[in-house]
């Protein structure tokens, strides 16, 4: 395999570069990936969660056959220079994505595209790009990353709930001796490229900073660390309600209000359910368009379009300590806060005149996470416990455009391997719960990696999620929101993480299996299971607080929220 991608590889540079290629070392690595099986009340033939997985539906197909490939290819000048291209051709859901027996090439165009009948789909994605490089004469101290690249925040228990994704970023790291090493990025999530009518720049960047500096002595390693991230107020990630994680989910591209998606869980740089309108009519809050005492048409909810720009920042340290081999202990410490030029419109109603005024304000959140885990590495296997605790919503901030989670911009937070992102392959079913566990608490109890038999693996894991947020947030937009409060929202690119409030809860049990059938070629099993409770507040029969205030909340349903669980098998082809 490495020898028949070294030989497309020299192809595709040219066949007349003979010369130059002779003194370049070409090497190849990657995997397939396989995945088959069911998943019920799960997201269908998608690793992302759906506000609507946990509902009943009729006639769902459950039935799941997917494959992924990824490709890294080295091109070595020598041990200090070397150009790295990373690509992708997946996920790719059997059957699905057309194929040359349905139409043309732009009818199987794109990254899931190609697994129809005929199959040809133009479908390879550049998931990273760059030059790795020593400067010369610093014994290869200090090192320069530039290009599109792998972005990861520090995170020793579960991952980053900040930052786990690629991006393009120049990255400068230094090592001062074997037991300190600074690292600094520059690295650029979006920049629009965009002029006015007027042909001046708009202010449509994003840019983000960090400092991290690991310190490795002798059974731990502390890793403290920063990271500052601005944004103008054109930048595109505001400005798409679909794929932003600067604003609610909710918003639609015109700047009104889709009541359909009310409880955002907006974890990113703006994480709220429409923080920026308030009702005259009941509390002095609302989050949607709705109708004033006098007026025969709802408010017209618009961002206002003096909105400036977002910055972010964030602290944190990570710990790593096996002094007391076999004992592993992990943790981590983070603090978050964002705040956005004018962003919170509030309504004034006066009730002498029926009428109401506007005033502007900005929007902020602030929050933070704390981590722990102990493993005990045994010959047989690694049990462990683990647990993790981020601040919420409060319900008074809430009302005043101000978030109480720690904000994200692209995280990968792994517990378990249904309800976040820690499958065994990464194309079966996962991130069913949380890409982030902001706004979340949780406890797990597992053992890893048990093997009495050559080859054979086996993992057991029960994991509790419970939230942090107000549960009277759901109780104010039940009183602005006819029908029930739905649990999906939008966490740091992923538009359907859970929120969470007190009192909600949701139980996972995993149990996978592994078994090495060559060196290179392993064959997974995944059983899992979650059970999700949700507080009565989300189903309610309500009138109104303020014309009637003795109006009791009720229960309406809840008994339609199902469990999920999955059965996959998988092959996996590491090369």
């Amino acid at each position: 395999m490495k020898r028949i991608t070294s030989l497309v590889l020299a192809g595709l540079l040219g066949l007349g570069c003979a010369t130059s290629a002779s003194a370049v070392e070409i090497k190849a690595s990657g995997n397939y990936d396989m995945a088959f099986g069911w998943q019920v009340q799960a997201a269908k033939g998608s690793t992302d969660f759906r506000g609507e997985s946990f509902y009943q539906e009729a006639d769902s197909d459950n039935f799941k056959a997917i494959q992924r490939f990824r490709t890294q290819i080295d091109i070595i000048a020598s041990e200090s220079l070397k150009g790295v291209l990373f690509f992708e051709i997946g996920d790719i859901d059997w059957g699905q994505g057309n194929g040359s027996a349905f139409g043309g090439a732009a009818d199987r165009s794109g990254a899931n595209s190609g697994g129809a009948l005929g199959t040809d789909g133009v479908n390879i994605e550049t998931r990273r790009a760059y030059i790795d490089w020593y400067a010369p004469g610093t014994d290869q101290k200090l090192n320069f990353r530039i290009g599109l690249q792998g972005l990861l925040l520090p995170g020793a228990v579960a991952g980053s709930p900040v930052l786990d994704d690629d991006g393009a970023a120049f990255v400068t790291s230094y090592k001062v001796n074997d037991n300190f090493a600074l690292t600094a990025l520059w690295a650029r999530p979006w920049d629009g490229q965009e002029r006015d009518g007027w042909g001046a720049d708009e202010s449509d960047e994003m840019d983000m900073f960090a400092l991290i500096a690991p310190v490795t002595l002798d059974g731990f390693k502390i890793t403290p660390w920063a990271s500052y991230l601005t944004a103008g107020a054109d930048t595109p990630a505001l400005q798409d309600p679909e794929t932003n994680f600067l604003f609610p989910a909710n918003l639609r591209a015109d700047g009104s209000i889709d009541n359909r998606r009310i409880l955002n869980n907006n974890g990113g740089l703006q994480p709220a359910g429409d923080w920026f309108v308030r009702n005259p009519y009941a509390h002095g809050y609302s989050f949607f368009d709705m109708a004033v005492p006098g007026q025969a048409n709802p408010i017209d909810n618009r961002l206002d379009p003096s909105i400036g720009g977002t910055d972010a920042w964030w602290v944190g340290t990570a710990f790593e300590m096996d002094l007391f081999d076999p004992f592993v202990v992990k943790a981590d410490i983070m603090y978050g806060s964002s705040s956005t030029d004018n962003a919170v419109r509030r309504y004034n109603y006066h009730a002498a005149t029926d009428t109401y005024t506007t005033s502007i304000s900005d929007f902020k959140t602030k929050g933070w996470l704390v981590d722990l885990s102990v493993d005990y590495k045994a010959e047989w296997g690694t049990p462990g416990i683990m647990g993790w605790y981020s601040t919420g919503d409060d319900r008074s901030d809430w009302r005043k455009g101000e978030m109480g989670r720690m904000p994200t911009v692209s995280a990968s937070y792994g517990v378990g391997s249904f309800g976040t992102d820690r499958s065994q392959s990464g194309v079966m079913t996962d991130t069913q719960l949380t890409t982030s566990g902001i706004g979340m608490w949780g406890v797990g109890l597992y053992v890893k990696d048990v093997s009495f038999i050559e080859d054979l693996k086996h993992s057991l894991g029960v994991y509790y999620y419970g939230g942090t947020n107000d549960k009277g947030i759901i109780r104010d937009l039940r009183r602005s929101f006819s029908g029930a409060v739905p649990v999906q929202g939008s966490m740091g690119g992923n538009p359907d993480d859970l929120y969470l409030v007190e009192g909600e809860g949701a139980w996972e049990v995993n149990f996978d299996h592994s078994y090495k059938i060559y060196e290179n070629l392993t064959f997974m099993v995944d059983l899992a299971y979650i059970n999700l409770d949700l507080s009565s507040a989300r189903n309610v029969n309500y009138t109104d607080g303020v014309a009637a205030p003795n109006t009791r909340f009720t229960s309406v349903s809840g008994s339609n929220v199902e469990d999920a669980w999955k059965a996959q098998v998988g092959f996996k082809y590491d090369f």
